[in-house]
């Protein structure tokens, strides 16, 4: 019987060749993400604590679901939404859970 060896298997050619790119466009579309929100944040179409501020709301998470809520109201995020679900049916014609099908 021989023992696991620690040392992972070699990566193929094509995880090889395509890391790099995964990589690159993950930091991008996490950069554009969180400048689009700072920006938000900053020019005030966002607020960040809601005005009656209360320890229950925050320890129940009503703080982080009313930023989500606001956040997810975004043209970027509506954007990327949109993109998500166009490319979700044209890949595998998946229209999303709150879509009933309809007639064949």
């Amino acid at each position: 019987m021989t023992a696991p060896s620690a040392v992972p298997p070699p990566l193929s050619e094509l995880a090889v060749r395509t890391c790099g790119v995964a990589g690159i466009t993950l930091v991008a579309f996490i950069s554009v993400g969180l400048l689009a929100s700072c920006m938000l944040l900053t020019s005030g179409k966002v607020e960040l604590l809601p005005k009656p501020l209360t320890l229950d709301a925050a320890l129940h998470g009503e703080v982080t679901h009313k930023l989500a809520r606001q956040l997810s109201g975004t043209f970027l995020a509506q954007r990327a939404a949109n993109i998500e679900r166009g490319a979700s049916w044209l890949l595998f014609h998946d229209t999303g859970p709150r879509v009933r099908q309809g007639c064949p």
